[in-house]
């Protein structure tokens, strides 16, 4: 039996308009609890210079590009970048779709992305954060070629100036906190 609406009502009040006391079978409880009412914020006291909007349109203009942006299309990470994402339309092609492909999808993106990218460019060739064997690092970084996101070298040194620059304006050291 479900109730609705006014049935539902009865079933919880009395006609005083008391909680009516409902007793379910043995060893069974039922607990309502009702919310008190909702807490109206008090309104805010109007402003001493109120704001005034324009009243002609405003007009929205374009940001100029920075110095250092330039608006030529790279074609060597262009036609790559179009070629994958054409590629990845014959998923649609359903002959040519299987489980087994899109888990393994899943799969080389965590492993290609975290070993190739995080690991190898960004934690052992930007920082050296850690050492490994040569042939170790030289198959990470045919990992990380994988990923199509530039050579070592390229990659390296944007990503250290970046990192210098960001280093230079966060995590300046005061020099009462300076090394000796």
């Amino acid at each position: 039996m479900i109730l609705r609406g006014e049935g539902l009502r009865r079933f919880l009040f009395d006609a005083s308009g008391a909680l009516a006391s409902i007793r379910p079978k043995a060893r069974m409880s039922l607990s309502l609890e009702l919310s008190p009412p909702p807490v109206v914020p008090p309104k805010p006291a109007p402003l001493a210079n109120p704001v005034s909007l324009p009243s002609d349109p405003v007009v929205l203009q374009r940001l100029p590009y920075p110095k250092q942006v330039s608006r030529r299309i790279l074609w060597r990470y262009a036609v790559p970048l179009f070629i994958g994402h054409v590629a990845a339309l014959f998923v649609f092609v359903p002959w040519l779709f299987s489980w087994s492909g899109a888990a393994l999808l899943w799969v080389g993106i965590y492993f290609y992305g975290s070993i190739g990218i995080n690991l190898c460019y960004h934690r052992l060739l930007t920082h050296r954060g850690f050492r490994c064997p040569l042939w170790l690092e030289r198959f990470f970084v045919l990992v990380a070629l994988c990923c199509m996101e530039d050579a070592p070298a390229s990659w390296v040194a944007v990503t250290a100036a970046a990192a210098s620059r960001m280093d230079a304006r966060m995590y300046s050291t005061p020099p009462s906190m300076a090394r000796p």
